[in-house]
């Protein structure tokens, strides 16, 4: 009996070919967590420009509740989309592990930042979501407190995600191999 020489026997998988599709899905995260969250804020609440800080809780109240059905529709890809974030955070804190040596410090750093941006990120949509679930039914001073605290949530992570970016950057400079 004739042994079959024609094909070698296939290599095993290596560990880069194993995690090459996870970590492929990860960087493809952050590109949905984009397109989903502008869907979401964007096309559905379309809110930009973003709305006047100076509008009374009468007006804020009365344009939530003319937008309701909406602004409940964008949230839903709001939150899809800043889920998302936490995914890309990972994979760019793979990336990001090669270079930062033997103590990863700046890997740390930037996925401690990203899992915080996400989390603080993630209760924007959820306050939106409760001001448009009761929005006309409950008093307009609550909806412009929900409201208010909605944008906050959505601004007042910048110092953390500038940590986040600092840390990357950091990083990605300090790289010294030839690829």
């Amino acid at each position: 009996m004739a042994l079959d020489t024609a094909t070698p026997p296939a290599a095993p998988p290596t560990a880069a070919d194993l995690n090459r599709g996870a970590r492929l899905a990860l960087a493809w995260s952050g590109i949905a967590c984009t397109v989903l969250f502008a869907i979401g804020f964007l096309g559905c609440a379309r809110w930009l420009p973003f709305p006047s800080p100076d509008d009374s809780a009468e007006q804020i109240a009365a344009d939530i509740a003319g937008n309701q059905t909406a602004i409940r529709v964008g949230v839903i890809f709001m939150i899809l989309g800043f889920g998302l974030f936490a995914t890309f955070v990972v994979g760019v804190a793979l990336e990001l592990r090669d270079t930062d040596g033997a103590h990863p410090a700046l890997t740390w750093v930037q996925l401690v930042c990203g899992g915080g941006c996400a989390a603080i990120l993630a209760l924007s949509p959820m306050f939106f979501g409760i001001m448009a679930f009761r929005a006309g039914d409950i008093p307009p001073y609550v909806t412009q407190s929900l409201y208010d605290i909605a944008w906050f949530c959505f601004v007042m992570p910048y110092p953390i995600f500038d940590l986040l970016l600092i840390a990357q950057g950091w990083a990605i400079l300090r790289d010294r191999r030839s690829t």
